[in-house]
């Protein structure tokens, strides 16, 4: 599975949240998310182990990372 969705759901009014999830491309799409991310937002990394060669960047004040409950 993997990929990114949007959600709002247990957030306040005006905070949204990008959850993603393993998949084949992890570098690719959590990168895409926090270049997406709203300033407020929340990206939000599902279950399991993300694999990066290199490093993530952000440009966008507020946003916060949340990894999965174990």
């Amino acid at each position: 599975s993997g990929g990114i969705a949007l959600s709002q759901g247990g957030l306040g009014a005006a905070e949204t949240a990008v959850k993603v999830g393993v998949g084949a491309d992890d570098q690719t799409a959590v990168q895409t998310a926090l270049i997406q991310a709203a300033p407020g937002s929340t990206v939000c990394l599902g279950s399991g182990t993300f694999h990066f060669n290199t490093e993530l960047s952000i440009d966008v004040d507020g946003v916060t990372l949340r990894g999965a409950a174990p």
